[in-house]
């Protein structure tokens, strides 16, 4: 029996006996710890109530009652941090693994891509000196955020040419709709919180077949396609959108501060923002963050696309019948059709306001280096810049970096960034050891005893930072990199 079981009927037991009602305190003490306090009253037809019987037997099931839904409420919490214990554990496994695979595709990229790189060391939190949340988020580094207040988003509409949620979809092992135990189709649920377990979805049902079987079945190939519109009675720079699907595009990206003269973003038009494949070969944006700097907003509308479908999905609709009088409904199975979908785990905004320049200067990483000598060094980093465009700059007028060896500092510029402005900029650094000369080269002539990264970011206004993740200082142990 539980605590608070237990306790309650210890008390009542002491106050039985205070008031003298020692034979019903001996019952209850006798009692199987399992039994209830409440003790069934028989009252015979004809006999005249006991007002103070009926009152003693519902005080009783009061305490029982009172008793189990403490000790519900206590299994409950009890049961809820397991959960979140398990899921905790769950994901840790998950991000260890995914750690592992996105180390072996970067090797793999990395090592292709720029001839002889043999090693790297990808620059994490715990590489960088005196950092803390205010400057890197999932991740992610940023200028030092002097303020980020949440901006909470509503929904005013949804639009597209299919139907939102996960109607259709059948499981036959329960000989259920999906839905009717997890629905997708409610949008609230993912905006402003992270950590709900919801998602939306929206779909579009296309078939190759000719046969008509419901109204929401198309015949034809086309993906998913549907508009977001959404609200905040506060004005936001930063929304981040999450979503499990590689190959999700954003059409478009349209805002605006007064809901009547709207801008798009003219960089993300048709733009796979979460396709980690194409994240080696995208420029100004990091691929799988989500995040998207703004103008001064209060609306927004965000049109996604997607030709991804489960093939392994049952689908299903109801079949009307006309039986006599009666109409009847059967479940068929849709044949040759997939669903289409768009899926969304969550979407926030935020008003954040940005220290305008901050400094971010790593330890000595030659220990972390795995190699016997370094020859050749060079820095991977993908980098987004917002509105660069618009205020006529590049990139380096707002990311410096410069790697310190053995205490002189080397200006430098990431390896995979070809602008144009920056044909003329060090890329690698080399020890002479040859008399070869190569473009966007560094030669020295002492072996690298110490080596730090530093980069200074420059914020365009107070409202926009520049962003870097998947940072990588690549090396190779000869002098081809």
């Amino acid at each position: 029996m539980g605590r608070y079981i237990s306790d309650l009927k210890d008390k009542y037991i002491s106050n039985l006996v205070i008031y003298n009602q020692n034979e019903r305190a001996k019952e209850l003490s006798d009692q199987d710890d399992s039994e209830p306090i409440y003790k069934p009253l028989i009252v015979h037809e004809d006999e005249e109530p006991i007002v103070q019987e009926h009152n003693t037997m519902l005080h009783e099931i009061c305490l029982d009652i009172n008793g189990l839904n403490a000790e519900l409420s206590t299994l409950a919490y009890d049961y809820y941090e397991i959960i979140e214990d398990t899921q905790g554990a769950i994901q840790k496994i998950q991000n260890s693994i995914n750690s592992t695979l996105e180390a072996q595709n970067d090797m793999n990229m990395l090592c292709s891509a720029y001839s002889s790189c043999n090693n790297f060391v990808s620059i994490s939190k715990e590489h960088i000196m005196d950092i803390d949340d205010s400057t890197i988020t999932d991740n992610i580094i940023h200028a030092k955020e002097l303020s980020s207040v949440p901006a909470t988003l509503r929904i005013s509409n949804v639009s597209g040419n299919g139907y939102a949620g996960n109607g259709h979809v059948y499981d036959n092992s329960m000989s259920k709709y999906l839905s009717d135990t997890f629905d997708t189709s409610k949008v609230e649920s993912i905006l402003n919180n992270t950590n709900t377990g919801q998602y939306f979805e929206y779909s579009r049902l296309s078939s190759n077949s000719n046969t008509i079987v419901s109204s929401d079945v198309n015949y034809d190939s086309n993906g998913a396609k549907c508009s977001l519109y959404l609200q905040s009675d506060s004005v936001f720079n930063v929304i981040k959108i999450d979503s499990d699907q590689q190959h999700l595009r954003i059409v478009d990206i349209f805002t605006s501060l007064d809901g009547a003269s709207y801008s798009t973003l003219s960089d993300f038009h048709n733009f796979e923002f979460n396709n980690d494949t194409q994240k080696y070969n995208t420029e100004n944006y990091i691929i799988g963050s989500g995040i998207f700097n703004l103008p001064d907003s209060k609306y927004i509308k965000i049109t996604f696309e997607s030709n991804e479908y489960d093939s392994k999905e049952v689908l299903a609709y109801q079949k009307k019948t006309i039986d006599g009088s009666a109409v009847k409904e059967k479940t068929e199975i849709i044949n040759n059709t997939y669903r289409y979908k768009i899926k969304i785990n969550a979407i926030q905004a935020f008003r954040k306001i940005y220290e305008s320049s901050s400094l971010i200067l790593t330890d000595d990483l030659v220990g972390a280096v795995k190699a016997n000598a370094i020859n050749s060094i060079a820095l991977y980093a993908a980098e987004y810049c917002p509105a660069t465009k618009s205020y006529n700059k590049t990139i380096d007028d707002y990311i410096k970096y410069s790697i310190i060896i053995n205490e002189t500092e080397y200006p430098i510029i990431p390896i995979n960034r070809n602008s144009t402005s920056d044909t003329n900029k060090t890329k690698i650094i080399r020890i002479k050891n040859d008399l070869s000369n190569s473009e966007n080269t560094v030669y020295l002539s002492d072996d690298i005893k110490s080596m730090k990264i530093k980069v200074i970011l420059n914020c365009i206004d107070k409202y926009n930072s520049p962003y870097i993740s998947n940072m990588k200082l690549l090396v190779a142990e000869d002098v081809n990199v």
